[in-house]
Order: structure tokens, then sequence, then C-alpha cells
């Protein structure tokens, strides 16, 4: 039961824009340690949406004399150890550090890390597995949504109570035994957290999409959701489920998908881009003709996995 939380918050929609932190130390199955701290973005990505200032509550006045990450990352090594780490929708955080530690030309200890958010959805029977949702259903301790801190608290008490579910002695022994593979942060970046499921970030043939639909029931379907309606297209791996079953999640709610960015397209999901896959290239095939289209007056919109699963819990 070692390891160490972590939970960022950023300043607008790009992952490199972290704002704030937040770690706790878990050993034995207790806090042993936390961390926290305010962390001015990089030049060029340190505009503060007013959205994302909603959410968390910190401004560009707020850091204006904080450390930027570089400064601040071996303060945040020396407390992360060798241990793995944890976070909910660890997708979101692991491309949040991994980012940050190109742009400052760091090269991170290789560590394991686990996602709280599909431990859970393995582990319990949820219509929601946002980190509020799952705390307030296992009856654990309330906290500030949205304060690194507390977030990355959240996350360390969420892993630890399904380990005790899971009659678990760590982590890894929960991935084996729902089958899923360990993230992986290295100096290449950070590899996803995922069911061993086939085509978890691939696309697959139309075959498979025609027999996806052919299991859709949709006589009860919101047709004002936020889904209904949409086409939506997938580029890079996902980090709380396969892209199978993104794909039936849209469709289940009156939406469409397919394999590639077309002329119907209108809204991109955007999962973690590995860089070894990217090939030195800033964005995916995807993404380039998303934005093509985009600036041709497509109505088109890329939005995050984390958005993404807004939506569906909407």
């Amino acid at each position: 039961m070692d390891f160490v939380a972590i939970d960022f918050e950023t300043a607008n929609e790009k992952r490199a824009s972290a704002c704030a932190v937040g770690l706790v130390k878990i050993k034995g199955g207790k806090v042993v340690g936390t961390f926290q701290s305010l962390i001015k973005p990089p030049r060029g990505m340190d505009h503060f949406n007013e959205k994302n200032e909603s959410i968390h509550g910190i401004s560009a006045r707020d850091v204006k004399n904080s450390p930027n990450f570089g400064d601040l990352w071996p303060q945040i090594e020396k407390f992360l150890e060798d241990l793995p780490l944890v976070a909910h929708n660890a997708g979101f955080d692991m491309s949040v550090l991994s980012q940050n530690l190109q742009i400052y030309g760091v090269k991170p200890k290789e560590r394991e890390y686990f996602c709280t958010y599909l431990l859970a959805q393995k582990s319990l029977d949820l219509l929601s597995y946002s980190l509020p949702d799952v705390i307030e259903y296992l009856g654990l301790e309330s906290f500030e949504h949205h304060d690194a801190l507390a977030d990355a608290m959240a996350a360390s008490r969420l892993a630890i109570e399904l380990l005790n579910l899971n009659d678990a002695s760590a982590l890894s022994v929960i991935a084996e035994n729902k089958n899923m593979k360990p993230g992986s942060l290295t100096s290449a970046g950070a590899s996803g957290f995922h069911s061993l499921k086939r085509g978890t970030g691939r696309d697959f043939t139309r075959t498979a999409l025609e027999e996806l639909k052919s299991q859709v029931d949709l006589a009860d379907v919101d047709t004002n959701g936020p889904i209904f309606g949409k086409t939506f297209i997938f580029t890079g791996e996902l980090t709380s489920m396969t892209r199978q079953d993104a794909i039936k999640t849209v469709l289940e709610r009156g939406g469409e998908s397919g394999n590639s960015v077309t002329k119907t397209t209108n809204v991109l999901v955007e999962g973690y881009q590995d860089p070894r896959v990217l090939r030195g290239s800033e964005k995916s095939n995807k993404y380039v003709k998303a934005q093509q289209l985009k600036n041709k007056g497509q109505a088109i919109e890329v939005i995050t996995e984390e958005i993404f699963l807004g939506w569906l819990e909407n």
C-alpha cells in the first residue's frame, strides 16, 4: 500500500498549463506526507480561461510569483521517491506531468502509475465514476473538489478503499486480477493505464462498427443530451475505457462514430498521444484534419477525455 497520489489543475485547455499540484504520500496504507504548490505555467500557455478559473479559483495573479514546473520538479521528485503514482482519471494528470517534463527538458525516473477512475469502474457498479460521486458512494470523507491537494487526498483514500475491497496488498495486484496494464511514466512520455482488451486505442473495422450499432437500443435515448445527433471521432489512447466501449456509449446515446475525421464530424475526443506514435509531430493526423476543417468553417470541436466523461455524466 505504498504510492503517491497526484493531482494537477490547469490554467486553460492546454495540458501543459499546470497551475497547481497536490501530492499525498501513502506508506503502509497511511498518509506520511503531503506536498502542494501553485505553479506558474510556461510562457505561451499562461493565459487563464474564465472556465478554468471558475472551476479551481486560481488566477494569473495568484501564480505571478510562483515557481515554474522546472524549478519545482526537484522538490516533487524528492517527494515521490521511487513510489508508483495514483490519480483519478490518470490520463489527464499523467499528460500534464509528461508534457511539463518535456517542456523543461527533465528526464524523470521510470515509474508505474494507476488510475482510480478505471480501478473503480472495474470494482464498483455505479452510474458515475467521478471522484466526488465515488467518494460519496463509499461513505468516505467529503472534500473540496478541484483543490489539487484535496483531490489528491481523495484519490489516495479511494485507492486504499479499493485495495481493501479487492483484498489486495498493492494496486498492481488489482490491475493483474482485473486484466489491466499499469501505466508507465518514462523519459519518452506516459503510456496509458488500460484494460488488456483488443483495440484499446486503435480504430477498428467498419464491420465491427456496424455490429456495435446492431446492439444498440435507442428506444429511450435522451434527445436533449450532449451526445445525441453528433458524430464523435476518437484519437489517441483513452484511459477510462476502451475505444470500443467509448464508441458504443456514443451510439447508445444517439450519436454516431467512425474511424476518420470527415465533413460530418462534430467532435474529436483527444486521448493520450504516445510520442512514439506521433513520431515527432505535435498532433495526430486526425487533430490536424479537424483543425483544417474548422479553418474552413466546419462546426467541429476538439475536447479532452475528461470533458467527454463529463458529457457522459450529464
